[in-house]
């Protein structure tokens, strides 16, 4: 018999995987799904936040959802990244024109109905690596010269159409897609030299 343990540090899926002299012992790995401390509300949307104030308020709610639509548009807020029980977002999720943006991190958001981040002009990363499928419309990203990393590396299936244009990346990869409703359009990144996209 051996006993052991381990201490996730952020919320979101992990795998587990647990191995015996070196072999994988049966079953693993294990998906482990870990929620932050105080997770649990669901919010009823049109959530709009404009200062870090708004923001720090309803991080304090511990949302895990917003049923409705979720808008941070010319904000003077300089990252979203407190929004950790965050998971669904039923409506809209847009995120434009914001002048101070630099990072937006929702590694715990795993479905939305539609995406819309456009014109952030100081915009460097984008963490939306749980994010499985986008259910009620389609992607629009534009207008991010700054963006030099985006994570959608679980996304899975899009209701409607793909467009990522006008950034800075140097990749695009897309590499769990496997079904876009819509058309797909990666246009006008200039920095850009590979793109994976598995369809």
């Amino acid at each position: 018999t051996y006993a052991t343990s381990y201490i996730p540090t952020v919320p979101g899926t992990d795998l587990v995987a647990i191995t015996l002299n070196g072999a994988p012992i049966s079953g693993s790995p294990y998906e482990s799904v870990v929620s932050a401390a105080g997770c649990g509300t669901v919010v009823q949307g049109p959530v709009a936040l404009q200062t870090p104030q708004d923001l720090a308020d309803f991080a304090a709610l511990g949302a895990t959802g917003v049923q409705g639509d979720l808008i941070v548009d010319q904000s003077s807020i300089g990252s979203l990244s407190g929004l950790s029980c965050l998971a669904e977002v039923s409506g809209f999720l847009q995120i434009s024109n914001n002048a101070s943006l630099i990072e937006v991190e929702l590694a715990s958001l795993q479905s939305v109905g539609d995406l819309d981040i456009r014109g952030n002009a100081v915009l460097e990363a984008l963490d939306l690596s749980q994010v499985a499928s986008v259910t009620g419309g389609g992607i629009f990203m534009t207008g991010q010269p700054a963006l030099q990393t985006l994570d959608l590396s679980s996304l899975e299936t899009v209701s409607g159409f793909v467009l990522v244009s006008g950034s800075g990346l140097s990749s695009i990869g897309l590499p769990s897609l496997t079904t876009v409703g819509g058309i797909l359009a990666l246009l006008d990144n200039g920095a850009a030299t590979s793109v994976q996209v598995p369809l």
